[in-house]
């Protein structure tokens, strides 16, 4: 049994903010840089990555792993091990009382006629590791389906630059270009999503060919630019600033802000 759903990109805007379009790009191209073991330089995969979002703001589409990007599929695979683990994973998950807010987003979450057997506390990640998660274990149809709530934390950009805080991950996840993932809400501050065995990421760490993680940050620099070309009005704006950029702009950025972080990280180290 699965509720499953065939999408990448689809979830990763925890942070989202609305800011100059050029950061998306050094970011992902800072991330590329920075991997162990990368298989990239950042001469490359800036160019990938500029590739991809320019078909992105000119053909702006959802990216599916059924229709598009059938390629990536081999990546996300989900074995026999995998679903073992994953089970294995949830039955070692501390019980836990969440919230009441988050209880009632999980209760509504859940499949109609689930009965909820225990709730649980849950650590994932690095970026969101200290956001409290709770999950949900309820048994559906003769079978387990596991809903988690992740605490909602608005950016620090609009706090460091003046601006309302506010949460834009759901506007950013079900935008116009988007194939939104039916279990995935925003209330009551927490993320609630479906968790399962065959759901996903494809991890740039786990790509050993420089041409597999070409084609990686060449589809997410497309997918930037289709939920940048949702912005009505934008994507022309788009091809008419990055007209005028030098070519190597984005390398060099990306090579700027790989080495902040680096020293961030050495620094924490120290400390």
């Amino acid at each position: 049994m699965s509720d499953r759903v065939n999408r990448v990109f689809t979830t990763d805007f925890d942070e989202a903010a609305v800011m100059p379009w050029p950061l998306d790009l050094v970011r992902l191209v800072a991330s590329a840089r920075v991997m162990p073991g990368r298989a990239i330089g950042g001469k490359e995969a800036a160019e990938a990555v500029i590739e991809g979002y320019r078909r992105g703001l000119s053909a702006p589409r959802p990216t599916l792993l059924d229709e598009q990007e059938t390629w990536m599929r081999r990546f996300v695979a989900c074995t026999d091990d995998d679903r073992r683990e994953f089970w294995q994973e949830i039955a070692g998950l501390p019980d836990i009382q969440p919230p009441p807010r988050a209880v009632d987003g999980l209760k509504r979450n859940v499949p109609d006629g689930a009965v909820i057997e225990r709730f649980a506390k849950r650590t994932k990640g690095a970026g969101g590791l200290g956001r409290p998660r709770y999950v949900a274990v309820a048994r559906w149809r003769g079978g387990h389906v596991v809903r988690e709530a992740k605490a909602a934390v608005p950016s620090t950009w609009e706090w460091q630059h003046g601006m309302a805080p506010g949460n834009h991950f759901l506007a950013a996840a079900t935008g116009k270009h988007r194939s939104p993932d039916p279990f995935l809400t925003v209330h009551d501050g927490f993320i609630f999503r479906r968790l399962a065995a065959d759901s996903r990421k494809v991890e740039l760490k786990n790509l050993t060919s420089p041409g597999l993680t070409a084609d990686l940050v060449r589809a997410m620099g497309f997918d930037l630019g289709s939920i940048h070309a949702a912005t009505d009005g934008a994507a022309d704006r788009i091809v008419a600033d990055l007209a005028h950029r030098p070519g190597d702009w984005l390398r060099d950025a990306s090579r700027a802000a790989a080495k902040a972080v680096e020293g961030d990280w050495e620094e924490w180290k120290r400390r």
